[in-house]
């Protein structure tokens, strides 16, 4: 019935697994029986999306990052007049009761202690390995941001495998459901929160 149109592979696959596995244990969800989570491979490329489920009469929300370039493709998306501002959501719009400046990526939804785990396994072959970094190290502060600065400053390169720890996510989520242990339950409070505020906007 309706569209959730995210900008990369790795949005996708985490608001996916993040919604099965709420849906499970029945919590707020994006119900993806009723709306499809598709990527436009980059912010640049949402707008050709917009317009082709526009041309197709289908629904859609758009859900960007909530930094500068999230920001910045908001605003020129609003300004084509493909879409309405209400039906454009950034990932920090649902974030009460705290500074919203600290989560600008998807993967800042996560919890710190989860995420350090998915971190640390990503990286437990490569020759930086996150074992200086703890779950305290990433809390009052942009979580992505702050482990790609650390990577760049021990390797020289921040380009921080989001697929592989959003893969590893998605694994995790998979084989906790089959096993139903559901440890992860209280895991993804900003997901509740943002899945909330799509569900009204669809």
């Amino acid at each position: 019935n309706s569209n959730l149109i995210v900008e990369g592979i790795t949005d996708e696959i985490i608001i996916t697994s993040v919604s099965q596995y709420l849906s499970r244990i029945r919590k707020n969800c994006i119900d993806l029986n009723e709306m499809a989570v598709i990527h436009a491979g980059g912010n640049e490329h949402i707008k050709y999306l917009v317009m082709l489920t526009q041309k197709e009469k289908v629904n859609s929300v758009v859900l960007l990052d909530a930094d500068t370039p999230g920001k910045n493709a908001k605003t020129k998306l609003v300004e084509s007049g493909l879409i309405s501002e209400r039906k454009i959501v950034l990932i920090n719009d649902a974030i009460t009761g705290e500074s919203p400046n600290y989560y600008l990526d998807i993967e800042d939804l996560i919890d710190s202690n989860l995420l350090m785990e998915l971190v640390k396994e990503v990286y437990a072959h490569e020759t930086y390995k996150f074992d200086d970094v703890s779950e305290d190290d990433l809390n009052g502060k942009p979580k992505l941001k702050f482990l790609k600065s650390k990577l760049g400053s021990k390797t020289g390169n921040e380009d921080i495998n989001k697929f592989q720890i959003a893969k590893k996510l998605s694994e995790k989520l998979i084989t906790d459901m089959e096993n139903n242990d559901m440890k992860y339950n209280n895991k993804f409070v900003k997901f509740e929160l943002l899945f909330g505020l799509i569900n009204v906007r669809k």
